[in-house]
Parts: structure tokens; sequence; C-alpha cells
């Protein structure tokens, strides 16, 4: 069995990787343009300027050749768009595809701005940073372009804003096209759904606290686009506690579990009678792709969809 504070230590973990994780809407054809895109027709060129995904103006000297990226979702996007030879380090978590375990490590979800700063990198990829460490080399003068992404639409934008930095605009063009199309397939069922059609789905962090995911967030979003409801939507945004009381108030038809641990909620005797346990609708799902708002987005959505559907 698991000590107290060695299973809160793990906790504190989990809820650092969604953090630091880490979209959607209409086909690419009725998306806004991309952050810094002029729509002008002109080849890129450098130097340009660029807004990044939290309206900070970013100016861009020349193509990147030397890159680090800060998180998970980033790395996905640089590797999908064939830069991985160009990126020259990553955190921890990025292990995924496997040739970015290869890199050298930044550090986890506490970045070491030594290691970075040694590397000397041409640009830094981040996602919402929340620490003073994307500051701090902000002010040391690195190109820092934040890919924060709330929803599944933004993540399309990211990623061609990725491309537009890189010189690689027309594959991410050509892979939010085909991420548009397989989202659009998913959406046009849901959308059509009644509120009484739609499953009650409450995400699960950790047993213990109860963390969860709220409104404003990328989960939430996917949960709603894949034609759920999101129990702890209406609570607040970023990682809320949910309380048993409003559990029990809610008393969803899924249980999605962020890392395995269904056997320990289908063991807690006093949630026997919620409708998750007695219909055998508690599910460990894929922390990775649902909490990643990169080039995956639409598997994590479809993983989402056919466990509610």
């Amino acid at each position: 069995m698991f000590k107290k504070s060695w299973f809160k230590m793990i906790i504190m973990v989990v809820l650092g990787i969604f953090i630091v994780a880490g979209c959607f809407g209409c086909a690419a054809d009725d998306q806004e343009p991309v952050p810094g895109e002029e729509g002008n027709g002109e080849a890129l060129a450098y130097p340009m300027t660029i807004k990044d995904m939290n309206g900070r103006e970013v100016v861009i000297e020349e193509e990147p050749e030397t890159i680090v990226s800060l998180r998970p979702s980033a790395t996905e996007t640089l590797f999908a768009l064939g830069l991985g030879d160009k990126v020259i380090g990553v955190t921890e978590f990025c292990y995924y595809p496997e040739e970015a375990q290869d890199k050298e490590k930044i550090g986890d979800f506490m970045i070491n701005v030594e290691k970075v700063v040694s590397l000397d990198p041409d640009i830094i990829f981040t996602f919402e940073h929340q620490d003073e460490t994307v500051d701090t080399l902000i002010e040391q003068g690195y190109v820092v372009v934040d890919l924060n992404s709330k929803t599944l639409e933004e993540v399309l934008e990211s990623i061609k804003l990725v491309g537009k930095i890189t010189n690689t605009y027309d594959k991410a063009v050509g892979l939010a096209e085909d991420l548009s199309l397989e989202i659009n397939e998913i959406k046009e069922f849901t959308s059509t759904l009644a509120d009484e059609d739609k499953p009650k789905v409450f995400i699960m962090i950790d047993t213990e606290s109860l963390y969860t995911v709220g409104s404003d967030t990328y989960i939430n979003n996917l949960i709603e686009t894949a034609g759920g409801i999101n129990i702890a939507a209406e609570v607040g945004a970023g990682w809320p506690v949910l309380s048993e009381e409003k559990i029990f108030e809610e008393d969803p038809d899924f249980i999605l579990c962020t890392f395995p641990m269904r056997d320990m909620v289908m063991a807690r005797d006093n949630w026997q009678e919620l409708k998750a346990l007695q219909k055998d609708q508690v599910i460990d799902v894929d922390g990775d792709i649902i909490s990643r708002p990169g080039p995956r987005v639409a598997q994590g959505l479809k993983h989402i969809f056919e466990l509610l559907h």
C-alpha cells in the first residue's frame, strides 16, 4: 500500500504534467488567420514579427536552426513538422515520438534555466508558462514563443504558427487541414446532440484530493467537442478540487481516470451508488493523448468520443 506522503508526491507530478502539457471548431478555410500572418500571399521572409498564442509580439530575426522545447505538446508539434533534427533540448516528459527521448533534457515541469542557457538555442517554444523560468529566459534575450492553446481550434492555429516561424508553413497547413477533417467528422455528430443525450463526465486526476479539470482548459473543450458534459466546468477554470458532495449531486455517467486508478475508484465503498460505478463506466484513459494539445488532438478527441458514444 502506498504511503500517503509518497502518493501526494505522485499526484503533484501528475498535476505538473497536465499543467505543462499542457481545439477546435470549423474547417481550416473558416479559421482565423495564424497570429502574425498578413494573408497577403507573400512568401515567408525573415526577419518577421509574430504574435504568439498569448498575444505577445516576438521578433524572429532568421530561420531557427536550434530549438528547445519546454513542453511535451510543443515537442510533438516540432517533430510532426519534420524539425526533429533542429531540436536540441526537451523535458523529461517529452517521450513522444520515440526520437525525442534521445534529446538533451532541460528539466521536468521545473525547467533548468542554466541547462537551457548552456544549449543557447535560436528559439524556445513553451506552453502557458506559469513560473519565473520563461520570464528569466526572455530577460536574458532568448526568443520565446508561447503556444498556449485551450481549444482544438487554437491547437490548429498554434501548429500553423510554428510552421510560419520555422519555414515549414506549407507542411503545417497540410497537417492542420488533415486534423480539421478528422475533428469535423466527430463534430458533425456531436453538434446535433441534445443536452439530455450528452453523458456527464468526471475527469479524475487523483483519488485523494479529487483534482479535476474545469472550464477554460483544453481537456474541457475536448470533452465538450466529443459530446460530453464536464461536471466540473461550472465550478471554475483551471484545475479545481471537486467535493464529493458535488460528485454525488451530478452523478456522472463516466469517470475517466488520467492514470491507472480505476480499481481504486471501483473499490470505494461510499461511491458504489454512483451511476458510473453501477454501469462499470470507470475507465483508465490515455492521459498523454487527451492532455497534450499538439498534433495528436484528433486522436485524443476520437479516444474520448468512442468511450462516451
